[in-house]
């Protein structure tokens, strides 16, 4: 509660505190969501150490529900290198993730790994291929429910912007509006 409050700041110590206890305990499951919340209300360089730590944790976990936290670790990580403008580290991160949630059979997050994917490859100049992506994503009509539809209608109007196509951007745009501020 408070974490969503809009101070997150103050539930830092409170999220400390239960991964010590839960590491003491030996609930690795709880200490990699411990260390997940950590990276989720800490910024910039101190949220890509805390979703190392929780990664690093995951990944050597014997608890399966401990390991399964790598899937939403990865999609952490890449959108904390992707605020820091580290769009190669960004992309490996968004690929684990995609690789990951292939494996779990999870095809929500594969379509939200697929669209990070491609907004990544568009802030990294590859537009082309981003823009094939989304226009995948649309056409397999097997987006989960319009927040990640209109996720990609708003990157294929970047897409199209960058392309110098204004007027093939704009119903891509209102699209995009419709289906996020509803």
């Amino acid at each position: 509660a408070i974490n969503s409050s809009g101070n997150p700041e103050e539930s830092i110590s409170l999220f400390d505190r239960a991964l010590s206890e839960a590491r003491e305990a030996g609930l690795e499951n709880l200490a990699v969501d411990a260390a997940h919340m950590l990276g989720i209300v800490t910024r910039g360089e101190d949220a890509l150490a805390w979703n190392l730590k929780a990664m690093e944790m995951a990944a050597v976990a014997t608890d399966p529900k401990a390991r399964r936290w790598r899937g939403s670790l990865s999609n952490n990580l890449g959108w904390t290198y992707f605020d820091l403008k580290q769009y190669d580290e960004a992309l490996l991160m968004f690929e684990k993730h995609l690789k990951i949630r292939t494996e779990q059979v999870d095809s929500v997050q594969v379509s939200f790994a697929r669209w990070s994917i491609a907004k990544t490859y568009r802030c990294m100049g590859r537009t082309k291929e981003a823009l094939a992506i989304q226009q995948e994503l649309l056409e397999a009509r097997e987006l989960p429910g319009a927040e990640l539809e209109g996720y990609v209608y708003e990157e294929m109007g970047e897409c199209l912007l960058q392309f110098k196509r204004e007027e093939e951007a704009r119903p891509h745009f209102a699209r995009a509006w419709e289906l996020l501020h509803t």
